[in-house]
């Protein structure tokens, strides 16, 4: 199982509102163990650095639950990066990978042809999760059709799971929230906003081998980038603080300027 967990969570503004959204879930009373999340926004606008965070904190308090004897992490986003499925074939896999992740060392049984058996499937997960007292948090991999985000709710939403959607398309998001009768969460991430741009070189380069921004010249360096008042994605700005600091290693910079930004922009290591 990958947690993800070396991954660094940004906290600018509009991602930590979410944050402070999806922590009153979690104390809820509806929001207990139980429960389903949909992440979405356009790329690079920090749906995974969210759902990283949501993952971490879910697993946090029910660590501290007296009640909980394990939380269980099966995230599929590396799983299934690169590869192409077919929508039966994803969902064969996924149902695999759980009843593998959660059979070691627990009586859960592995099920073979468990696209046709989704009832027993389901009342063993359900079992398992009973008689464990564990709260399983699964994140799948990318969906592009509603029939597959249907067909792991039917399957998969039982006590103590809590699951977690991250999706770009905005059709797919809509016949989410139109069809799916289920208590679930949605949460619209957005790109970066003037001002956020500290928050992330703070948050991203604090460690003591990395090359140092000068603030006021980052921000000076990015309002160039601030086309039309188009907002940037983390991701676009992110790409541009590691070209920066790739380029400063190679020259033994240790305070990154205006100057060296737009130098490694330009020349990209020439």
């Amino acid at each position: 199982m990958n947690t993800r967990e070396e991954e660094i969570f940004l906290p600018i503004d509009g991602v930590e509102r979410l944050m402070g959204d999806y922590r009153k879930i979690l104390e809820s009373e509806s929001g207990k163990k139980k429960h389903a999340v949909v992440i979405y926004g356009d790329t690079g606008c920090g749906k995974k650095y969210f759902c990283n965070e949501c993952m971490r904190r879910a697993k946090e308090k029910y660590m501290d639950v007296e009640d909980v004897e394990d939380v269980v992490i099966i995230d599929m986003i590396g799983e299934f990066k690169g590869k192409n499925y077919d929508s039966k074939e994803k969902l064969r896999r996924v149902l695999e990978i759980i009843a593998y992740e959660i059979s070691k060392g627990k009586e859960f049984k592995e099920l073979s042809g468990m696209e046709e058996k989704s009832e027993l499937f389901k009342r063993e997960l359900s079992q398992w999760l009973e008689q464990t007292n564990n709260v399983l948090l699964i994140r799948f991999p990318k969906i592009e059709v509603f029939e597959e985000i249907q067909e792991y709710f039917n399957k998969l939403f039982v006590s103590n799971t809590i699951l977690y959607f991250v999706m770009e398309k905005g059709t797919l998001v809509r016949e989410c929230m139109k069809s799916l009768d289920r208590d679930i969460q949605y949460f619209e991430c957005k790109p970066l906003k003037r001002g956020d741009e500290e928050l992330v070189i703070k948050s991203s380069y604090s460690g003591a081998e990395s090359p140092r921004f000068d603030l006021d010249g980052i921000k000076s360096a990015m309002e160039e980038r601030w086309i039309d008042d188009r907002e940037i994605t983390i991701k676009e700005f992110k790409a541009i603080c590691d070209t920066a600091c790739r380029y400063a290693k190679r020259k033994n910079i240790d305070y990154i300027t205006e100057i060296e930004i737009g130098k490694a922009l330009i020349w990209d290591f020439k």
